[in-house]
């Protein structure tokens, strides 16, 4: 079973810049402070038949 976890987050600001490579730990510091809002959504995802909701 795969889990995928997305997060929308809504802002004070129109955009930010990214201080260094494009990673998680620093797209989070450059929306530290600015975060309004945030919600998530997990969705799950297998091939087998087995660990599928019905």
């Amino acid at each position: 079973m795969h889990h995928y976890v997305f997060t929308l987050y809504a802002l004070d600001v129109p955009h930010r810049e990214v201080s260094g490579d494009s990673t998680g730990a620093n797209v989070r510091a450059a929306l530290d402070c600015h975060i309004i809002a945030r919600d998530t959504l997990t969705g799950t995802y297998s091939l087998n038949p087995r660990l599928q909701k019905s």
